[in-house]
């Protein structure tokens, strides 16, 4: 009987989910429904892959554009930035290693104002050593819908020393 209440629980909970993902589709500017909608789209491990590519392609372009927009805005030779740390990543690309840590929902104002970040880690193992990506990641931002995605990354050697840091204004 635990299992067959379980097994419903969480079908319900997906329906629920879906339901009000969909309603977010259909009522595009509700505030109340945006961050589920924006939490379905901007999930991180979404673009693991593209994060990648863009490593071992060396694509500016292609990081730059899962940036939020105050990184674009504020940020001072973003691009180069982004080129340094494709250019202190030595050696062949093996793989990456992804991690996700806590998540962690903030409400912003009274007025249902709410924010959800995740601390996403990936290890980039190369032929040469090992490089530590740290990535916060706003997977919904009700109040700033273009601060969504990446607010800060940084990349560290094998012995955790900054290579490259950026950051969105307050973080």
């Amino acid at each position: 009987m635990d299992k067959l209440q379980s097994e419903f629980m969480w079908r319900f909970h997906s329906i629920v989910l879906a339901i009000l993902t969909a309603l977010s589709f259909l009522l595009p500017f509700s505030t109340l429904l945006l961050p589920y909608r924006q939490e379905v789209q901007n999930n991180p491990e979404k673009y693991y892959a593209q994060i990648e590519e863009a490593f071992e392609a060396k694509n500016a372009a292609k990081l730059e554009a899962l940036m939020c927009q105050s990184i674009k805005e504020n940020e001072k030779n973003l691009t180069q930035k982004i080129e340094k740390a494709f250019d202190s990543v030595q050696g062949e690309i093996k793989s990456f290693d992804w991690e996700k840590s806590f998540s962690y929902t903030r409400s912003t104002n009274g007025f249902g104002g709410q924010i959800k970040n995740q601390d996403v880690y990936a290890t980039i193992h190369t032929s040469q050593e090992d490089y530590y990506l740290y990535i916060d990641w706003n997977s919904a931002n009700n109040m700033e819908p273009e601060e969504t995605m990446i607010r800060a990354f940084n990349l560290k050697d094998q012995n955790h020393e900054p290579l490259v840091e950026i950051r969105a204004s307050g973080v």
